[in-house]
């Protein structure tokens, strides 16, 4: 089994836990299927460009970004290997996009384009596996949501619980957690110090 076709049956479990998948539908997706080599750093949309492909991580960390009223950048999600990411409001609803998405590490991706996308939202399982998608952001959003209440020092825990704290750039994990960087340097240490 090669490296494309292991991580398509990954993709296809991943899917086929959350709704069957009839053959038509299988047939389709895997057709359409595109194997993507991207490099670290690389920006995968653009502010104010559209987002025209849904991606799936092989083994990609990716963090999404949307530019503050000031002028700089905030993290409001991070994508780990496995998962499935867009701008949903681009590619979904054709706003032009206010968000980046870039890849922090890893190499490859498989993604489907729009116009398929489309073809295939004529299947049963296309509206039950986008109505998981969108509640999976929504749960994401809310954790974040609640972690930005708690102290310093519980947010930087449970954050760790959920992320490799000493893996993502601390500037990145710090504008998550909306800390400066040099704080959340200073409890990322004294989390370490205590584990």
């Amino acid at each position: 089994m090669d490296f494309t076709q292991e991580h398509i049956d990954r993709l296809l479990a991943k899917l086929s836990l959350w709704v069957p998948l009839s053959a038509r539908f299988r047939t389709e997706l895997l057709k359409n299927l595109k194997f993507q080599q991207v490099r670290e750093k690389q920006y995968l949309s653009s502010i104010g460009g559209h987002v025209n492909v849904a991606c799936y991580s092989i083994d990609c960390w990716v963090s999404e970004s949307r530019i503050l009223k000031s002028g700089k950048q905030e993290v409001i999600s991070l994508f780990r290997p496995g998962d499935l990411f867009t701008d949903l409001d681009s590619f979904l609803g054709g706003h032009t996009s206010q968000h980046l998405l870039r890849v922090i590490s890893g190499t490859a991706l498989l993604s489907i384009d729009k116009k398929t996308f489309h073809r295939l939202r004529y299947h049963r399982e296309s509206s039950i596996l986008l109505e998981h998608c969108l509640l999976q952001q929504r749960q994401d959003d809310l954790w974040r949501l609640e972690l930005m209440g708690l102290s310093d020092k519980e947010k930087t825990e449970t954050y760790a619980n959920r992320f490799p704290i000493n893996f993502l750039p601390a500037h990145l994990s710090a504008s998550y957690l909306r800390m400066t960087p040099s704080h959340f340097s200073k409890e990322r240490a004294n989390y370490n110090r205590r584990r």
